[in-house]
């Protein structure tokens, strides 16, 4: 498929895109969620950061495609849990029974970490090459950490915000978004490139 044509179909896509307060992505990291997906890399969430709530940086969730198995797997785990939980309740759990649900709950956790993996080796190969001749400071770097269901993209320093006064606060949030930003044009370039 023609890159043109397919970007205008994942921007049609990413347009129609709301969360559970029925809002659209935010302007300020829409792009860069448009070029996650055209890489054909999975988003969940974002915000382009605020000073007055939620986390003060720019951030992208990223998990795997909710294909029928990964979600069969999810289902499974799920239910693995609840019957180990209900078990180690009883006055005199059976050790065979726990030991079993638990080495269950591991492989299914196992599977899903690969799923995880699968995407998050995309966004690290793609922030190897951001970084290769790049020095900035460590708190505006782009870290991928992973979540129960996936992971975040976010600089380095968004969780220790709620530390700063408002003057860092402010000055932090546009260093941060200025950080999403270069990588985002970086993106475009990488899309285009072959």
């Amino acid at each position: 498929m023609n890159k043109n044509i397919k970007l205008e179909q994942v921007k049609k896509y990413v347009d129609k895109i709301t969360d559970g307060l029925s809002l659209k992505i935010d302007d300020g990291i829409k792009e860069t969620v448009v070029f996650f997906n055209a890489l054909d890399i999975n988003t969940s969430g974002s915000c382009e950061g605020h000073l007055s709530w939620g986390l003060c940086g720019p951030w992208i969730d990223v998990s795997p495609k909710e294909t029928k198995i990964f979600l069969s797997i999810i289902k499974k785990r799920e239910n693995v849990w609840k019957l180990l939980k209900i078990e180690e309740k009883r006055k005199k759990p059976n050790k065979k029974v726990t030991d079993k649900f638990d080495k269950q709950y591991s492989r299914f956790r196992h599977i899903l970490d690969v799923y995880n993996a699968k995407e998050n080796r995309k966004i690290f190969i793609l922030l190897q090459k951001f970084y290769k001749n790049r020095n900035v400071d460590m708190d505006s770097r782009l870290v991928l950490n992973t979540t129960g269901w996936g992971s975040r993209l976010q600089c380095q320093g968004t969780e220790m915000q709620v530390l700063e006064n408002e003057k860092n606060k402010k000055i932090n949030l546009r260093r941060y978004q200025n950080e999403m930003n270069l990588f985002t044009e970086f993106l475009k370039k990488e899309y285009f490139k072959n």
